[in-house]
Formats: C-alpha cells, sequence, structure tokens
C-alpha cells in the first residue's frame, strides 16, 4: 500500500498555517480566562510621573503592524516606546484602547514594570504591576491627541515580550 505524500509542500504550509492561526486566535480570545492576578489596575492619580527622568531613560521604538508588536526586550530601565506605522496613536477624548503582553520567559513573582503614554512630549504611567506570562491593561484618553505608549522595565532582569497586542 502506497503512503500518502505531501503535494509539493502545499499540505505542510496549509498546517503551519492553522496552527499558526489558531495559536493566535486563542491568545486573542484567552483574555476572558485571564486570572484576576493578571490584569493591572489603571490608576492615573495614583502613579507620579517625573516627565524628565522618563525623557532621559535609553529607550527603543516598536513599531506595531495591525496593532500587534513582535517579539522584543526591554532591559533595566529602558523604555519601549510603541506606536504604529511609524505614527502615534490619534485619540479622541474617551476612547479605549486595551494592552495584552505575553511575557516568555517569567520571573515567579512577574517582571515589575509600568505601562504609560506619550502626549505632548509629557510621560505619564497609568498602570503598573508585574508582568507574568499574560499582563492586560486598559486605557481610556484623558484628552484629544496623539498617543505613543511604552512599557518602561524597573525590573532588575530583561523582559522578554513575546507579543503585544493594542486594540
Amino acid at each position: 500500500m502506497a503512503k500518502p505524500k505531501l503535494i509539493g509542500g502545499i499540505s505542510a504550509c496549509f498546517v503551519i498555517f492553522l496552527f499558526a492561526f489558531f495559536n493566535l486566535h486563542s491568545r486573542s480570545t484567552s483574555l476572558a480566562n485571564l486570572p484576576a492576578e493578571y490584569i493591572l489596575k489603571s490608576d492615573y492619580s495614583a502613579y507620579q510621573t517625573d516627565s524628565k527622568l522618563l525623557q532621559t531613560r535609553p529607550c527603543e521604538l516598536i513599531v506595531l503592524k495591525h496593532g500587534v508588536a513582535k517579539s522584543h526586550q526591554v532591559k533595566n530601565g529602558h523604555l519601549a516606546i510603541y506606536q504604529t506605522k511609524n505614527q502615534a496613536f490619534y485619540l479622541k477624548k474617551g476612547e479605549q484602547l486595551s494592552f495584552l503582553f505575553h511575557i516568555d520567559p517569567v520571573l515567579p513573582n512577574g517582571h515589575h514594570a509600568s505601562i504609560g503614554y506619550i502626549l505632548d512630549d509629557q510621560y505619564q504611567v497609568f498602570a503598573r504591576g508585574g508582568l507574568k506570562e499574560q499582563a492586560y491593561a486598559e486605557f481610556e484618553a484623558p484628552e484629544d491627541g496623539e498617543y505613543k505608549f511604552f512599557l518602561w522595565c524597573t525590573a532588575t532582569d530583561t523582559i522578554h515580550v513575546s507579543s503585544l497586542t493594542i486594540k
């Protein structure tokens, strides 16, 4: 009896596509099952942000494609600044965005970090906490403007962000 053969690699490509599709789909829908300790509290008034300090931190610009950032690392004291297609996010007052980070590998207590935005060259933290396998934060624009977002690594180790989705 003859064994089935792959037809020019198309079958293998299709299998890889299906795996990638369901892997990404499961990540995007896993938010409903996210444990409470993975949700970062957003409290603008609680966080005093020294804009001048953050402006002096080493940073790397990460451009999102279709709202997703590829794998990247953020070292201790560094900022990853997120924008889309070399532009800031234009938001109207009250518009909301959600941030879903996937971190790998993870420290036992998570990687301590702050998430914030840059508006008119002013830096403001809106969420902080320990980033575990997944971390989720929500943002509501306090005013109309062009926003860039950042992840500030305050952990002693480098944070390995395997993916970030902003929508």
